[in-house]
């Protein structure tokens, strides 16, 4: 899981919003149970965290799906009136806390349909265990 800690200090950072960033509003978020099924679960932070995205660069900023801190990030579509933005990232190889176990990578993909028209994006994140869906502007 992620270090909410450190994502909590990015919180009270201010952050820079360009004409290029989206303010996304997280409508659903599911989490992967036991079950191996996923089922809607509370959020593990204010329901009023948004989700920023700065276009141009692909920095993410949010508790759970945000994506400042991986040092692997790509735009690989950066969205048309056809294509929805895509952004995939990736952590450093965390080590393995358990002799014997295997190094660890964390992750998320980020998809915006910019293509929809009018104001209100539609997206959805997901990362090793949970999946949000809303709307992005």
């Amino acid at each position: 899981m992620f270090d909410f800690r450190v994502l909590a200090l990015a919180a009270i950072i201010p952050i820079s919003v360009s004409a290029q960033s989206l303010r996304c509003e997280i409508k659903e978020f599911l989490s992967l149970t036991d079950e191996g099924v996923f089922g809607a679960a509370p959020f593990p932070w204010s329901e009023d965290f948004e989700i920023i995205i700065d276009r141009t660069n692909g920095k993410i900023f949010h508790p759970e799906f945000g994506n400042e801190n991986y040092p692997n990030r790509q735009v690989v579509d950066y969205g048309s009136s056809q294509s929805s933005l895509k952004i995939v990232s990736t952590s450093n190889v965390g080590s393995a806390r358990v002799e014997g176990e295997n190094d660890f990578v964390n992750w998320t993909i980020m998809d915006v349909h910019v293509y929809i028209e009018g104001e209100d994006k539609p997206f959805m994140a997901t990362d090793t265990t949970s999946i949000v869906t809303g709307i992005c502007r």
